[in-house]
């Protein structure tokens, strides 16, 4: 792997041909022909991880990073064939997570110790006063495991400790924008203020004169640039969306853009309608450049119908592809399935009210035909939490189905978490630690008996009894007859209703009859 197999007192020497690998493979890329998207790919797939196998070894000096570090950002800002170019945005915030406003760019650093305090929670030993030994958990990480992304990221924090504090509502939307990756970097950029125009140019020194190429009337901002430039008003105002931006003042790009996304939402498709508008800023910001550039003056219908066809012939590849994809995948059963002759099926789920920390939950069992054998509300419980709620439910399921005497069964839950939590014991978080222990060993006193992950759909009647058992149960009932507002949906119309009833039945009929089916509050937030 290229480690060296002694190492000196001189750090820089011994690892100096980590540059020259980085380098090498700079000179083989053109810098100022690649996208901004085609950029990030390249940085954090190859540059990023070229040192990854030394640093997991070695503490690397720290003006060995800064110079890996300079390397890649002279990559990144180039864009014009010169060895020398604008850093728009410090080297600190490119390094945030995305959600924080930053391009998630790998500070050697700070990935250097988290590889390193790997090796050191390895090494840690555990004695304890019992026979059971005792258990260190790693408490960024939900399952108790370390993790070099927590640990990265608990270095991150201490190196920017600003980053999680800001707002990431405005980029998460940026980064899910229905639009080409270049032109997201686009936004992100102007949010930052991190474009040439010519009030930056001249802050930097770079031109003398800060006048809108376009209608020379203002300083040209990027507020200018976007909303107050009477050629940009005219573009918007023809756009799909008729925008008015005369009587509206922002104080920066960041300004217009949450007045975007307020406008997105009041539209069926708030992506769709983003993405559109982007595809607008993205046209009146070339047809900037080629006025300064090029000489060449768009007409105003010119910007808005490049816009518009460019956006709807983006969309059209993007459904081609998805469709392509989704023929190509298997399709999972999205209704429920019944068991192999002579299993017994049971689907259990659970309701969680954050208000009153408090959970219930349902299940139902059924044989290979899909008649209901069985159905049973679990009584409220106290829970901290949706999945502590969805693992105790499970809990429910194998005592009730133990109960009843049942040996050959499979399980289902929408419950993702916790389904994985008990097939990975290394993957459960250490809420449910206990409980999932608790499951692995109750499911090995049948004689056959699995858990299995299920779509919502095909859960839909165990979800409906959860949310029955929520407001009208107090202990755990096994119920003789479904309430009317409960049907078999997730399997067609094989339900057979036993033919006991009971002034309990009638009791449940009267009650679901009157007040409708249960309310949304606490939905799992597994499913």
């Amino acid at each position: 792997m290229g480690v060296p197999a002694i190492v000196g007192q001189s750090k820089r020497d011994v690892f100096h041909f980590l540059l020259d690998r980085v380098q090498d493979r700079l000179s083989s890329w053109k810098a100022n022909t690649l996208s901004s998207g085609e950029k990030e790919v390249l940085v954090k797939a190859v540059l990023s991880a070229l040192p990854t196998y030394v640093m997991s070894s070695f503490r690397l000096r720290r003006m060995l990073c800064l110079e890996l570090m300079k390397k890649i950002r002279s990559f990144w800002w180039c864009n014009s064939g010169k060895d020398r170019s604008n850093h728009w945005v410090h080297w600190d915030l490119l390094c945030r997570h995305k959600k924080f406003g930053g391009l998630g760019f790998q500070d050697f650093e700070a990935f250097n110790l988290a590889l390193l305090t790997k090796h050191a929670w390895n090494l840690q030993l555990h004695i304890s006063r019992w026979d059971k030994p005792d258990t260190l958990i790693w408490a960024p990480e939900r399952n108790g495991s370390f993790s070099v992304r927590s640990a990265y990221a608990l270095a991150r924090s201490f190196s920017d400790p600003r980053a999680a504090s800001s707002d990431g509502f405005h980029w998460r939307v940026v980064w899910r924008c229905a639009t080409l990756s270049k032109i997201q970097h686009f936004l992100w950029r102007c949010c930052h203020n991190a474009l040439p125009t010519g009030l930056s140019l001249l802050w930097r020194g770079c031109v003398d004169s800060l006048l809108c190429s376009r209608c020379g009337m203002e300083e040209e901002s990027l507020v200018h640039l976007f909303f107050r430039c009477s050629h940009s008003v005219q573009v918007w105002r023809l756009s799909p969306f008729h925008l008015d931006f005369s009587s509206v003042s922002f104080h920066s790009f960041l300004d217009g853009w949450s007045f975007f996304i307020w406008w997105a939402s009041t539209s069926p498709d708030q992506s769709l309608a983003l993405g559109l508008m982007s595809f607008c800023a993205w046209f009146i910001w070339k047809a900037r450049n080629h006025r300064v550039f090029h000489g060449l003056l768009w007409s105003l219908v010119q910007v808005a119908a490049k816009a518009v066809a460019n956006f709807w012939e983006f969309q059209d590849a993007r459904s081609l592809c998805s469709s392509l994809a989704s023929s190509d995948s298997p399709s999972s059963a999205r209704c429920w399935v019944p068991p192999a002759e002579g299993m017994v099926k049971c689907n259990f789920d659970a309701s969680f009210s954050s208000q009153s920390s408090r959970g219930s939950g349902g299940a139902v069992f059924r044989d290979c035909r899909g008649h209901i054998l069985h159905a049973v509300v679990f009584r409220p419980f106290l829970a901290s939490s949706a999945l502590m709620t969805e693992a105790y439910a499970c809990l429910r399921a194998i005592f009730w189905a133990s109960s009843f005497g049942y040996q050959r069964l499979c399980f289902e839950s929408d419950a993702k978490g916790v389904v994985d939590a008990v097939q990975d014991a290394s993957s459960c978080p250490f809420e449910i630690a206990s409980i999932c222990f608790d499951i692995r060993m109750d499911l090995q006193s049948f004689a056959v008996a699995s858990l299995e992950h299920v779509r919502c759909l095909g859960n839909q009647v165990a979800h409906d009894l959860a949310m029955l058992s929520r407001d009208l149960f107090l202990v755990d009932q096994e119920l003789f007859s479904l309430p009317p507002h409960i049907s078999a949906s997730d399997f067609g119309c094989h339900v057979i209703k036993s033919s006991m009833a009971s002034p309990l039945s009638k009791h449940l009929d009267f009650l679901c009859g009157s007040s409708g089916s249960a309310g949304n509050e606490g939905t799992n937030e597994n499913q």
